[in-house]
């Protein structure tokens, strides 16, 4: 999978979900008369999906989603990269992913091997993602009900007014798909660690005299 590829696709999965979340509201509440339209080839609904995926991530409900699963895939390659040469220099325990992260980078932006790895770790980390973005949608999707009954039962406004059992079949929905990204991101986390070890495993036998001396110099610039 491409990088561009992968940006696209970052923001659209989300805007089109929040585009039936917010279909799902309106049908509940019945505070607005819409129909259903999955119709993918509609330049509205494609736009509109843009729209709210460009919003949903200037906003970084993902990155608060997945926030300690991309922590723990980034903690893993610093310790994976900095460790063999700690004991011949200490100064690179103080290194962490955000100084890591260039000597990193820099390797899978030049090296032709590295780059078709990084392609699978593309398309995992898309389906990584969409996880999470599937939990933190669902969890505003819960919030947004909850507030959405609590209006219709103590404001005395009669077009806020619905039957707020409705709330409980898609709310039923939202939570488990909540509850299920858990264990699912878990395991998709596991197999990011796995395809970011053999990216390490890879420069640790290929690079090694480079990525040392990128390290020191990291260690260096961070004092």
């Amino acid at each position: 999978m491409s990088l561009e590829l992968q940006k696209q696709l970052r923001a659209l999965i989300p805007g089109f979900a929040i585009y039936l979340l917010g279909l799902v509201l309106l049908r509940t509440t019945g505070w607005c008369d819409v129909e259903i339209n999955l119709d993918l080839e509609n330049a509205v609904i494609l736009t509109i999906s843009w729209t709210f995926g460009s919003l949903y991530q200037v906003l970084e409900f993902r990155e608060i989603s997945n926030q300690w699963y991309h922590l723990d895939v980034n903690a893993n390659i610093s310790s994976r990269l900095t460790e063999p040469f700690v004991e011949e220099h200490p100064e690179l325990k103080r290194l962490g992913w955000r100084e890591v992260r260039h000597c990193f980078y820099h390797f899978i932006d030049t090296d032709e091997s590295l780059a078709k790895k990084s392609q699978i770790v593309r398309a995992n980390g898309l389906n990584w993602t969409t996880v999470a973005d599937i939990r933190a949608i669902s969890l505003i999707g819960i919030i947004i009900l909850v507030c959405a009954a609590a209006f219709s039962q103590w404001q005395p406004v009669p077009w806020a007014k619905f039957d707020e059992y409705r709330i409980f079949a898609p709310m039923f929905v939202l939570l488990s798909l909540f509850v299920c990204s858990l264990p699912i991101s878990d395991k998709l986390t596991k197999r990011h660690r796995y395809l970011g070890n053999e990216q390490c495993e890879y420069i640790l036998l290929h690079k090694r005299n480079a990525l040392r001396g990128m390290l020191i110099e990291a260690a260096a610039n961070a004092r």
